[in-house]
């Protein structure tokens, strides 16, 4: 299972959605949550969960709490 608790503001990792990657600058971890930035700057606000790297979305009901999610952060970016 992923784990993602030892990123930091300004790591860089892969938020996948559909196959995609889009690289992300993380701007904020707090205990459960760590929140991205496309990594040129568009200030989108993503949430992933800490743990699993689940997006967390209430509007789109996805993350832990729903049991779904539409992406998810990766630091692999290669396509398998």
């Amino acid at each position: 299972m992923a784990d993602f608790s030892h990123l930091k503001v300004g790591d860089l990792v892969y938020r996948s959605l559909g196959g995609l990657k889009m690289l992300m600058e993380v701007v904020n971890v707090s205990d459960v949550l760590i929140t991205c930035n496309t990594a040129n700057g568009f200030k989108g606000g993503w949430t992933f969960d800490r743990t699993s790297g689940a997006e967390e979305d209430a509007d789109l009901q996805w993350g832990v709490k729903f049991g779904v999610t539409g992406s998810y952060l990766t630091e692999d970016p290669i396509i398998s």
